[in-house]
């Protein structure tokens, strides 16, 4: 069976509004599939926001706590980046951009994310009709 992956910009988008915990036992269970997993990046820290509406250098408008992780499996390189520092989630989030860049486990990980989208899309329309 062929599986047809979104975008990436796509489906980094629909994993990163999946709820974490979600996200976190998925990629766990994908786990017991595969070989090592190599982190290559994992970290925490500040992100400053620049204020873009003016045109003098009054430096950062604010600052956003953000986890960073890149991670390599069977030789594909996956990217996850949250607010926060949810380190368990970027990791995974990580994990299956590796997946699904060097198209591993697609015929788990391609249904998965179809399941968050259709609920992801199904809440969306629901907050449209209360309105």
């Amino acid at each position: 069976m062929k599986f047809t992956i979104p975008e990436r910009e796509t489906y980094l988008s629909i994993f990163a509004q999946t709820q974490p915990e979600t996200l976190k036992a998925f990629a766990e269970n994908l786990l017991n599939f595969v070989g090592p997993v190599n982190v290559e990046r994992l970290h925490t820290g500040f992100v400053a926001k620049p204020d873009s509406t003016v045109n003098r250098a009054d430096g950062p408008v604010g600052e956003v706590l953000m986890a960073e992780a890149r991670v390599r499996v069977y030789g594909a390189t996956g990217h996850g980046v949250c607010m926060g520092c949810d380190r368990e989630c970027v990791l995974a989030l990580a994990f299956l951009d590796a997946l699904l860049q060097g198209n591993r486990l697609l015929e788990r990980v391609v249904p998965f994310l179809q399941a968050q989208q259709e609920s992801q899309e199904a809440e969306c329309s629901q907050g449209d009709s209360t309105r």
